[in-house]
């Protein structure tokens, strides 16, 4: 539980100047959601140790991600941006990469958490070895189950959170990067209307006669943009 809250301020602080606004109902489901993340990965390492390090780890690399792509592009990082990471990649050498309060800081108190983790217990939580493969599966099963919650289930709506997709930081800024994230991502889904398929489609482009678009002078088209 203290690493889900820890995870929530490395996210958000060097990304959030009005990080203590976020109404605390969001804070506790985005807790909630590092929370399950951590669980996931404790029982498939099967190790508190490594749990820790892994999930502490994997906060900085996404805190650190947000922070240098707004700091560059001006703008936070999106769902969309996935579809780009190879021309991201090719311009991103472009770039000095400074360290300015916020990456120090969570880079700072992520290293004392992993110096913490590192002199902790060894002790494996699960010994027996059937026991560690069905508790991997229902991991696995639980992941799955944690991207359907916060991809198809409508939260937004009983939460009162209204994404703002003309303005992307205001809406991490006030209810969190990782409920702004995943609302915009929803957001930017679209669906095919009822009753279209592409053969549909073929259907109807089949049944347009292909004819001579020629004028003959008759039209003196305007205002052409």
């Amino acid at each position: 539980i203290p690493l889900a809250f820890f995870q929530f301020f490395i996210l958000e602080y060097p990304n959030n100047p009005i990080i203590w606004n976020i109404p605390v109902k969001l804070i506790i489901l985005t807790c909630l959601f590092w929370y399950a993340l951590s669980v996931i990965i404790l029982l498939l390492l099967n190790s508190l140790r490594w749990t820790v390090i892994v999930s502490s780890v994997l906060t900085l690399l996404l805190s650190l991600v947000f922070y240098y792509v707004e700091l560059f592009r001006g703008e936070p990082l999106q769902f969309l941006d996935i579809y780009g990471i190879s021309t991201a990649m090719e311009v991103a050498g472009g770039y000095k990469l400074t360290f300015g309060v916020g990456p120090s800081v969570v880079i700072i108190l992520t290293l004392m958490v992993i110096g913490v983790a590192l002199a902790g217990d060894r002790r494996k939580v699960f010994c027996s070895g059937i026991s560690r493969v069905v508790i991997r599966i229902a991991a696995c099963i639980m992941a799955v189950l944690l991207f359907l919650g916060m991809a198809e289930v409508d939260w937004q709506t009983s939460l009162g959170v209204t994404v703002k997709a003309f303005n992307v930081k205001w809406t991490y800024n006030n209810y969190g990067t990782v409920i702004g994230f995943t609302g915009l991502a929803k957001a930017n889904s679209s669906e095919p209307p009822e009753g279209y398929s592409e053969e549909a489609a073929r259907e109807v482009a089949d049944s347009v006669s292909i004819g001579n678009n020629e004028d003959n002078g008759l039209i003196t088209p305007e205002n052409i943009i």
